[in-house]
C-alpha cells in the first residue's frame, strides 16, 4: 500500500522528511528530554494498541513507568472494553471471561445480545450455528437490527436502541417472579441477593416492554429458557461495551448468569465478542493509568520495581479523555502514540485534531501514514504481525504464539525494538534481544501468566492461568468472588418525532480502520454507505446511491444511501471503517445517537 511507513520521518518546518534511524531516535530523545527536565514526566503521556502484541504493549507500558516516570498511559479500550474489566471484577472479583469459546459448542442454550457475531467474529458465529444446527441448542438473539444469526434463532428480540440494561433487567425480573432462580447456586456461592431484588421492585415487566419495545412474551419466553436449561452461555458484542453505561450492563449480564447458575462449569459462561485481536492482552499487560501488568494495584509495585531497578510513580495516570484536556490546558506537552489513531478511534474527534497540534512533541509509531501520523514531529515505522514474532491473547484468555513470514518492510522495526532504543538514549537501559525474552519477564511479573515460555505455547496456545502445568478452559468457582450488583437505571429517551436513531459497528469483511489499506476487502466495500429502511426511503423520497446528510448534536457526516432489511424503521446504521464518514464525529460515547437526515 502507497500509505505503508518504511523510513523514520521528522517535521522539520511543515514538512515530514525521511532520515535515518540514528537521526530519528536521537532527535526525538533530546528533545523529549527538554520537555521533561522543564516540565517534568507528566507533561508526558502514551496511548498503546489494541493490535501492538503482548510483547509490544508491555514494553510500551513499562517504558512509560520506569524511563518516563509517570502512569499516564491508556488506550482505545477505555471508551468500550475496559466497561468490559470493570463490569467483571465487580461482579466475578475477576477481569475478563471465565469460560472458552469451545463451551458454545457443549451449551443447552445461548444467549446473544448487542452483538453481529458473525461480523464482530466469525468464529464464534460458526460455533453457535455448529451447536444449534448440530447439538440442539436454543438461540436467542437480542439486536436493534437484524443480523445472520437470527437464520439459526429460535427467537429475536428487536429491541430499541440504548435499551439492553432494561431488557437483561426484565429477563431477570422474570426469572425472579416466576420462581426460577437456582436457589441453591445462589445460597452456596454468591452474596448480595437481596439488594438486587430490592433494587428490581420499582420497574415491572410491563414497564421494560414498553420501554424496549420487546414484548413482554418474549422476555418471559427468553428468561424461561436460560433459567431452565442445564447449562447456557451468554454471549455479548460491540453495543454492549459501547453503551452509555456499560460497566452496568456487562454488570447485569453476571447477574443473569448467577442468578441462573452458568458460571463456573464447561457449557456455561458469559462470552466478550472483542473484535480487536490483542484487546485482552494489552489489558492483561498494564496498558492503563491505574492498574499495573496483571490487573495488580499501583501500591502492589515492589516486585516491579524490584526487577526493574527503579522506582515507579505512585499515583494513577491520566484515561485517555483526560489526557485529552490536559493537552487543551497545556499541561501534557508530549504524547506517544503506538498502534492507534484518536482521530478515528476516540470520541470528538474534531478536539483532537486541535488538541494535538498544541503539543510540542508527537510522536506516532504505526504500520500506516494514518490521519494522526501526518501531524506527528516523529514518525517510527512498525513491522506488522507478519514481519515480527510475539503473542498475542484472545478473549478466552489463551496466549497464542505467532512467527514471521516475511522480513520487515525495508526499515520498519518491531514495536518493542523502537521503545527499547528510545528507552536507551533517554537513559533507562533494556536490553531484550529476542520477544521471547520479554515473555519471561511477564511470566515473572504477571501472576495469570506465570509459567508461560514460547515454548510450552505450541500451536494451539495455551489459556491462562496455569494449573498443574495445564491450562484453564474455565475459571473453577473457588478462584471467584461472586455478587450480585445492585441495579441503577438510566432510562434512555426516545427520539424525537422525525429524527433517526443512527447506528454503528463493523461489517464482515472490514476490520476497523486497518483493513481499508487492504485490496481484498476493499473490493466488497471500499467507500461508507448508510443503511436505510425501505419503507423510510420511500417516505422521504431517497434511492439507491442518493447522498445522505447525517448530523446530531455531536457533528455530521455524509454518505450514499444503501436501501436495507436489515436495519428496522426509524432506524440508519452507517460502518465505522471509513475515513470519509467519521461516525465518531456524529456518535459519542453511547451507542446510539439521535440524528437528522436530509438528501443531499
Amino acid at each position: 500500500n502507497n500509505n505503508r511507513l518504511h523510513t523514520p520521518l521528522i517535521k522539520r518546518r511543515n514538512d515530514q522528511v525521511p532520515v535515518s534511524w540514528d537521526n530519528a531516535l536521537n532527535a526525538a530523545a533530546q528533545h523529549l528530554k527538554k520537555i521533561i527536565s522543564a516540565s517534568g514526566p507528566d507533561s508526558v503521556a502514551g496511548l498503546g494498541s489494541l493490535r501492538a502484541s503482548n510483547e509490544d504493549n508491555f514494553v510500551f507500558q513499562k517504558f512509560f513507568r520506569t524511563t518516563i516516570g509517570t502512569n499516564n498511559i491508556d488506550s482505545p479500550a477505555h471508551f468500550n472494553y475496559r466497561n468490559l474489566e470493570r463490569g467483571l471484577e465487580e461482579t466475578l472479583g475477576f477481569p475478563c471471561s471465565c469460560s472458552s469459546f469451545t463451551d458454545l459448542e457443549k451449551t443447552e442454550v445461548i444467549f446473544v445480545i448487542g452483538s453481529d457475531v458473525r461480523a464482530e467474529m466469525p468464529p464464534a458465529s460458526l460455533k453457535i450455528m455448529k451447536a444449534t444446527r448440530f447439538h440442539g441448542a436454543k438461540l436467542f438473539v437480542a439486536n436493534p437490527i437484524s443480523t445472520k444469526l437470527e437464520k439459526f434463532s429460535n427467537l429475536d428480540l428487536r429491541y430499541r436502541p440504548g435499551t439492553e440494561l432494561f431488557l437483561i433487567t426484565g429477563i431477570i425480573k422474570a426469572i425472579i417472579e416466576n420462581g426460577w432462580e437456582n436457589q441453591d447456586f445462589i445460597k452456596e456461592n454468591v452474596s448480595n441477593f437481596k439488594n438486587l431484588k430490592k433494587s428490581l421492585k420499582s420497574i415491572t415487566i410491563q414497564k421494560i416492554a414498553e420501554t424496549t419495545s420487546v414484548p413482554a412474551e418474549k422476555i418471559i419466553t427468553t428468561a424461561e429458557n436460560i433459567a431452565k436449561k442445564e447449562t447456557g452461555c451468554i454471549v455479548f458484542g460491540y453495543n454492549v461495551f459501547t453503551h452509555a453505561q456499560a460497566k452496568e450492563v456487562v454488570a447485569n449480564l453476571v447477574n443473569l448468569a448467577l442468578l441462573t447458575g452458568k458460571v463456573g462449569r464447561k457449557g456455561c459462561g458469559l462470552i466478550p465478542v472483542i473484535t480487536k485481536n490483542n484487546c485482552q492482552g494489552m489489558l492483561d499487560m498494564g496498558v492503563m493509568p491505574d492498574l499495573l501488568p496483571g490487573y495488580q494495584k499501583l501500591e502492589d509495585r515492589k516486585a516491579f520495581e524490584k526487577l526493574w531497578g527503579k522506582s515507579l510513580p505512585k499515583k494513577p495516570g491520566k484515561t485517555a479523555e483526560e489526557m485529552l484536556t490536559a493537552i487543551e490546558k497545556g499541561e501534557i506537552k508530549a504524547l506517544y502514540i503506538m498502534g492507534c489513531n484518536p482521530l478515528m478511534d476516540f470520541p470528538e474527534p474534531d478536539r483532537w485534531a486541535e488538541a494535538l497540534e498544541k503539543l510540542e512533541w508527537l510522536t506516532v509509531q504505526d504500520v500506516f501514514q494514518t490521519e494522526v501520523a501526518e501531524k506527528a514531529h516523529y514518525v517510527f515505522p512498525a513491522a506488522t504481525f507478519a514481519e515480527k514474532e510475539g503473542t498475542f491473547t484472545n478473549g478466552e484468555r489463551r496466549v497464542q504464539k505467532f512467527t514471521a513470514a516475511i522480513e520487515p518492510y525495508r526499515n520498519a522495526l518491531p514495536d518493542w525494538k523502537i521503545i527499547q532504543n528510545l528507552s536507551q538514549l533517554l537513559g533507562y537501559d533494556m536490553n531484550y534481544s529476542h520477544p521471547s525474552e520479554i515473555m519471561e519477564e511477564i511470566a515473572s511479573l504477571i501472576p495469570q501468566y506465570k509459567g508461560l515460555t514460547y515454548e510450552k505455547l505450541g500451536r494451539k496456545g495455551i489459556q491462562w492461568p496455569l494449573q498443574d502445568g495445564e491450562d484453564s478452559p474455565y475459571i473453577p468457582l473457588k478462584d471467584l468472588k461472586l455478587s450480585f450488583s445492585s441495579l441503577t437505571f438510566q432510562e434512555p429517551k426516545k427520539v424525537n418525532s422525525g429524527k433517526f436513531y443512527m447506528l454503528t459497528g463493523t461489517t464482515f469483511f472490514h476490520s476497523g480502520t486497518l483493513s481499508t489499506y487492504a485490496q481484498g476487502p476493499n473490493i466488497l466495500g471500499n467507500k461508507a454507505w448508510v443503511e436505510v429502511n425501505e419503507e423510510d426511503a420511500k417516505s422521504i423520497g431517497l434511492n439507491e446511491g442518493d447522498n445522505l446528510n447525517i448530523s446530531s448534536a455531536n457533528g455530521s457526516i455524509s454518505a450514499p444511501v444503501k436501501i436495507s432489511s436489515v436495519v428496522p424503521r426509524g432506524v440508519i446504521f452507517v460502518p465505522y471503517h471509513f475515513r470519509e464518514a467519521k461516525v465518531n464525529k456524529v456518535i459519542s460515547r453511547k451507542n446510539y445517537a439521535e440524528v437528522a437526515i436530509t438528501k443531499g
